[in-house]
């Protein structure tokens, strides 16, 4: 079984620090911008991908989720730390 992030932090008005590691998914996840509201700090592995996919996710998460992403293009993957602007 499985569950929607939108489940998961449906309970909660504010999340601190989110940590999400979803075996590539990670570019799926994110499209509903209500949710990345909640987060203060996400931290985030990434899979091998296209510089083109991971820049798409890095302007997703800045400009629509009004995140601060901290991180490099790396082809093997890597880790995205973002912070919610203001904070």
């Amino acid at each position: 079984p499985s569950v929607t992030l939108a489940q998961v932090l449906s309970p909660f008005e504010e999340v601190d620090v989110m940590k999400v590691d979803t075996e590539g998914a990670e570019y799926e996840i994110f499209n509903a911008r209500e949710l990345t509201q909640k987060i203060r700090i996400l931290v985030m592995e990434y899979h091998q991908t296209t510089a083109e996919r991971f820049g798409a996710l890095a302007a997703l998460l800045s400009l629509t989720h009004n995140l601060q992403v901290f991180g490099h293009y790396n082809t093997d993957g890597g880790q995205i730390l973002a912070k919610r602007y203001g904070d």
